[in-house]
């Protein structure tokens, strides 16, 4: 680039108006600008030039983004395995993990729990979905059907909560695992690494309650006019989207859990995540891929027949906001049973006990619930 500086004349020192400083000061910036043909060759390089650096920065973007599009395909993929969507409905991907056939069943083994019989049950399907399930029984058929309580708690207790509760209930019991075995050892980057399958697992969930209740009404100790379904904790939103769904279950009982799960997932994290903003990340992560399962959506449902929301006063592990949010969407008829004590634990028998004299209460007909 050329810039003209000075051409004024200067007067020198002999006063003879002869100009002293009729000169171009010219001022390159890296070399003179080339003239002539050289000039023109060289100024199409550095269009070619200019022209080739853009046709690879163009070319690089488009790699970013088709890779971009592959690894965001591929997280879809892994997330949302066979099937099972991460928007929408998902109905649909229930009633086809239901089966187009009726479960196979086999009976495991059989235990004595007092005088009670306890029979371990696996339900396969042709949709791949496995349910295995406990039934505890009196000793003695009764003359009429027993009432029956279908019991989801927390991952870690599954089909084992038939044996926490105390004997002479009047009723038969059955609990389920949830469909992931292994959930009891996913820990730390394990369980990361397993989101697609805790995913699939969480949804399998309310259809493999769907199917255990069509083996339970097969059963002549049961009165299939008193069904019962009771979420603990972790099942207790679980509940309400297969009550919400299948008409059999006469009542649904969610004890000690909530809606909105953002809001509960913040909460529960804190220990593990003390830092406010992967916190916020993880908690909306968790939203996100959970949303069309939260119970806030589908409470509604279940109206005509009755829904009861069991609370505790001093309950450390969900947030009184997120019981607000489940009741306040929940139809009529409805009942809220505020109960002392913390959130309920696996080894707590008097809580346990507290909360089934509540629940036969009800079922007896005592009770203030509907």
């Amino acid at each position: 680039m050329v810039s003209w500086v000075d051409e004024s004349p200067s007067i020198g020192p002999s006063g003879s108006g002869v100009s002293c400083n009729m000169l171009v000061r010219v001022r390159a910036r890296g070399r003179e600008a080339p003239r002539g043909p050289a000039g023109t060759e060289e100024s199409a390089l550095i269009v070619r030039a200019f022209l080739s650096r853009r046709r690879l920065l163009v070319k690089g973007t488009v790699a970013f983004c088709c890779l971009l599009g592959v690894g965001l395909l591929g997280l879809w993929v892994w997330v949302c395995p066979n099937g099972l969507p991460l928007f929408g409905e998902p109905r649909g991907y229930f009633e086809a993990r239901r089966g187009s056939e009726p479960a196979t069943s086999q009976v495991r083994r059989e235990d004595a729990l007092g005088e009670d019989r306890v029979r371990h049950v696996r339900l396969s399907l042709d949709s791949g979905l496995v349910v295995d399930l406990a039934v505890r029984m009196p000793p003695e058929r009764p003359a009429r059907g027993l009432p029956l309580v279908l019991l989801v708690g927390g991952y870690r207790t599954g089909r084992n909560a038939v044996s926490l509760v105390g004997e002479g209930r009047g009723m038969v019991l059955a609990a389920i695992d949830y469909p992931l075995p292994e959930a009891r050892r996913l820990k730390g980057w394990r369980a990361v690494a397993a989101v697609p399958r805790i995913r699939r697992a969480i949804y399998d969930t309310p259809p493999a309650m769907m199917v255990a209740l069509d083996y339970l009404l097969r059963l002549p100790e049961v009165d299939p006019t008193r069904v019962e379904l009771v979420g603990v904790s972790m099942g207790a939103p679980l509940v309400c989207v297969a009550g919400a769904m299948d008409a059999r279950f006469t009542r649904v009982w969610a004890v000690q859990g909530g809606g909105n799960a953002y809001v509960l997932f913040d909460h529960l994290l804190q220990k593990k995540i003390p830092s406010a903003a992967p916190r916020f990340l993880a908690a909306r992560t968790i939203d996100r891929l959970l949303r069309t399962i939260s119970p806030e959506f589908w409470v509604a449902e279940i109206s005509p027949r009755p829904f009861v929301l069991v609370t505790a006063r001093d309950d450390e592990r969900i947030p009184k906001a997120c019981a607000d949010v489940l009741f306040e969407r929940a139809g009529m008829p409805r009942a809220r049973i505020d109960l002392p004590g913390a959130h309920i634990k696996a080894g707590d028998r008097a809580m346990i006990d507290l909360l089934f004299d509540t629940m036969q209460a009800h079922i007896d007909g005592a009770g203030s619930a509907p």
